[in-house]
Formats: structure tokens, sequence, C-alpha cells
């Protein structure tokens, strides 16, 4: 098992923040940056929290050859994302479209006020790839890649806070 942990700072208060994450464009387009297609499939307001439900797929598949001996399934995940409003921290259940009892991801967003318009976010968790010689291989370039694609995250939600505030 490999854990880890992503942080980024703002200048916005938490409500606009969490405003602008859980927005479907949002989400939609932090995908896009990551190489995914994201469609939500649910989302429910359950009074204390909120879950979304979003299917990602990856843009890139691997060849016909390696698919059809992986089931003929499309890489790609089933994400769960549950919103506690009284904690103000969201939660992350990944389940693989592919070798789904082999993989498995967790991880916790929080959103940390520093000052009245500056937050700091976390995100934390774990990843954990059950595939002799090569499973800690996966989960350390999963992590890198994760590093990668929320820097690109953070710069979006720049960007969006920059748009509302103009």
């Amino acid at each position: 098992m490999t854990e880890f942990l992503i942080v980024h700072e703002f200048e916005t208060d938490t409500q606009r923040f969490w405003r602008i994450f859980l927005d479907n464009e949002f989400q939609n387009e932090m995908y896009r940056g990551a190489g995914m297609k994201r469609s939500e499939v649910r989302r429910e307001d359950c009074g204390d929290r909120t879950v979304i439900v979003g299917l990602c797929v990856a843009e890139r598949q691997l060849p016909a050859i390696v698919g059809s001996l992986l089931g003929g399934k499309q890489l790609g995940y089933t994400e769960t994302l549950t919103f506690h409003k009284d904690r103000a921290e969201l939660e992350q259940q990944i389940e693989m479209a592919v070798l789904p009892d082999r993989i498995r991801f967790t991880g916790k967003l929080t959103v940390e006020k520093l000052a009245d318009d500056h937050v700091r976010r976390s995100y934390a968790g774990a990843i954990n790839v059950n595939i002799g010689l090569i499973g800690k291989k996966i989960e350390q370039s999963t992590v890198k890649e994760m590093k990668r694609t929320h820097d690109h995250a953070a710069e979006l939600m720049r960007a969006w806070l920059a748009k509302a505030a103009a």
C-alpha cells in the first residue's frame, strides 16, 4: 500500500472553494485535464451530506489485444464522492473497471481556513495494487500522476476563482 498527501493553498474562503469544487462542470473540466472523460451518473442531497457518483473513462485505452485479456473493459473507474457538510470534508471511493478485486483506492479531501480569504486543501489517501512484482510500481506511478493532475486541478481552481471574482 502506498499512502499519499497532496496539498495546495488558495486565495478564497471555504464556502466558495466547495461551491466551485462540487460543481459538475468544474469536475468535468478537472478530469479532462487528467486525460479522463467524466460523466456524472447521480447527485443526491441527503441533508447532512451530498453524494456524487461519476463514471470516469481514460481517453487513452489499452491496445485491443491487451484489453481483450482484461475482459474487454475500458480503463476507468466509478467514483463516489461523499461531501460531509458538517465537517466540510469529502470522502472518495474508487471502484476500478479493470481488476477491481486487486486495486483499492480511497481518498479524503479537506479544506482548512488559514485566514479570512486563504485556505489549504489537503488530499490524503492510499492506493493498494495487489499484483505480484509490479503492484508497488503501479502504486508509485499512480501517485506521481495524481500529483501532476492535482497541480493542474489547483491551477484550474485558481482560474475559476478569478473568474468568479471578476
